[in-house]
């Protein structure tokens, strides 16, 4: 069969005529069936089947954040990370026979890529905060060993908000209770909280914690603790009444601390914010994660012990309901934010006892298909049953995101609800 002669098929068996530049079929079937090159085709057909399945995975959210960044760093990180996962595929061409005219060009295209990669994650690092408190600031970030601030970790290299906005594009594809439109309406509240809070340096130079729930998620690891405290200013030898605030699902947002910064400096109060993972409290470590933060209070002579408020926000609704079990005396009352509630407390005699008479401030949105309004005013109406001192308040449109969509209203309520609380004490 007439064809073309290729000189770099010689040396694997090729017997063809420099003078007639002829390929047989059974000089392909031969070179073919030669040890090297079945070797070659298998570790290419292998590592091109491994590389897909890993790039893939890499590649998608790459390309979301890069197009859906809204930060000049968080493109540069999915940029960069499309340019890297790249150099492999053109390395395993290597293992096929090349002519020398190809050779040189796929050289100059791993160069090209692996260095516009490494390069854009260099900027990328150089913008990145370095995690260290902010002398004299007010919101300040505390580690447990083992765990650390991660200036290198892609949970730091993009920011928080473009990771927020890249959630709310993934999570409809795979929750049934977070469609396309709420979304959108999500992505629109993350950035009003988002382009506020990058005035504060004090606010982007202590980092984000999300990479505790990655671990979490990824390696089922919570191990080490992390708690951000927000102590607004205040005259000295003046002690600050304390809420603690457990977060939710998916992490420890900066943008939470953002919210509560506007009651903290209106109010006078100190805000304390543990993190756990992805906040599956009810797991091994979550009450301890907690109990440690009330130990904090009592170390700081500034912080108020005998007036702590617990706030748990969605999925930690649960782990404030532990923590109010495990330790009554320490707290003055107890808020459910949009909150999970474990209705087995409303029957154990012990919570019953020990809350009997202790206020209770429920919020919710009416709206809310996560956690329906009739399962949550079931459990506040066999908590008024059980003796304790519930107050309830529903927000009519609101969904289950009300902490970011109705900010001033929801500090608002509860700032009136303690003051009510205050009073009732005072002599």
């Amino acid at each position: 069969m007439p064809g073309s002669y290729c000189p770099a098929f010689d040396r694997y068996g090729f017997n063809s005529s420099r003078k007639m530049g002829i390929i047989s079929v059974p000089m392909l079937i031969n070179a073919i069936t030669t040890p090297v090159i079945r070797r070659r085709i298998f570790i290419a057909v292998f590592g091109l089947a491994a590389y897909a399945g890993v790039a893939i995975s890499i590649l998608y959210p790459a390309m979301l954040l890069a197009l859906f960044a809204v930060t000049g760093r968080g493109r540069l990180v999915g940029l960069g990370t499309m340019a890297l996962i790249a150099v492999p595929a053109v390395l395993l061409l290597f293992l096929f026979p090349l002519r020398n005219r190809f050779r040189f060009p796929l050289r100059c295209s791993v160069a090209c890529l692996a260095g516009a990669g490494i390069c854009l994650y260099l900027i990328c690092y150089i913008l990145t905060p370095n995690g260290r408190n902010v002398p004299g600031a007010s919101l300040t970030g505390h580690y447990t060993a083992p765990a650390r601030y991660r200036r290198y970790s892609l949970a730091n290299l993009v920011p928080e908000i473009d990771q927020l906005m890249l959630g709310a594009v993934i999570l409809p594809r795979i929750d049934p209770y977070f469609d396309h439109e709420q979304a959108q309406q999500v992505r629109k509240k993350f950035l009003k909280i988002y382009r506020a809070l990058r005035v504060s340096d004090q606010f982007n130079q202590v980092g984000s914690v999300l990479g505790f729930t990655y671990r979490d998620l990824l390696f089922n690891d919570r191990s080490g603790a992390h708690f951000y405290a927000y102590i607004p200013t205040a005259p000295a030898n003046t002690q600050l009444p304390v809420l603690l605030f457990i977060h939710g699902s998916l992490g420890n947002f900066k943008g939470y601390m953002w919210v509560w910064k506007a009651f903290a400096d209106e109010h006078g109060f100190a805000i304390l914010a543990p993190t756990f993972g992805t906040g599956d409290w009810n797991k091994d470590g979550g009450l301890a994660s907690i109990n440690a933060v009330r130990d904090y209070c009592e170390s700081n002579p500034r912080l108020k012990t005998n007036e702590l408020y617990l706030a748990g926000l969605s999925n930690g609704g649960l782990g404030a309901l532990a923590a109010a079990r495990a330790r009554p005396e320490a707290y003055r009352g107890l808020i459910l934010l949009s909150a999970v509630q474990d209705t087995a407390l409303f029957t154990d005699p012990d919570f019953l006892r020990s809350w009997r008479r202790k206020p209770v401030l429920v919020l919710h949105g009416e709206q809310d298909r996560r956690i329906p309004l009739e399962i949550v005013n079931a459990c506040a109406i066999e908590m008024h049953k059980r003796g304790m001192n519930v107050s309830v308040r529903y927000y009519e449109g609101e969904d289950h995101f009300l902490l970011f969509s109705q900010p001033s209203a929801v500090m608002d309520d509860i700032a009136g609800w303690i003051q009510a609380q205050q009073r009732q004490t005072s002599p």
